[in-house]
């Protein structure tokens, strides 16, 4: 559960600060979250459910925060072009999802990084008793 938490804070800080507080395209963030999926040994659903749920966080405070600041222009303009409606606070949700489906599979591919990697070192663990 330590991991699990863990991996979830380190996810939102992580993906909030390579957004937020560098020049890095969008995406960039999916390279920290991939270190983050390999280094914490969890099993592929909490790797996956962690950092979704890490990123998703990150990603949808964020766009409350910058659409609060500008009176919701563009995101009314936004859901009347998608939608047909006014309901500009489903786009939180979408940003959230996309952000989050992101960086659940960024953790995934790092997870099984490290599973390719512990199998491809005891494959070529030779004991020193066959030698």
């Amino acid at each position: 559960m330590l991991k699990f938490l863990t991996a979830f804070l380190l996810a939102f800080i992580l993906s909030f600060a390579i957004c937020i507080y560098t020049l890095f395209p969008w995406w960039s963030f999916t390279i920290g979250i991939f270190f983050i999926g390999y280094y914490f040994n969890l099993n592929a659903f909490l790797t996956f459910f962690s950092n979704f749920m890490g990123v998703a966080a990150c990603w949808f405070f964020w766009a409350v925060y910058k659409d609060y600041n500008n009176n919701h222009i563009l995101s009314i303009k936004m859901s009347q072009i998608l939608m047909h409606s006014n309901r500009y606070e489903i786009l939180y949700f979408i940003s959230a999802l996309i952000g989050g489906i992101l960086g659940g599979f960024a953790a995934l591919a790092g997870k099984n990084m490290q599973r390719i990697m512990t199998e491809k070192r005891k494959k070529d663990y030779i004991p020193l008793d066959e030698l």
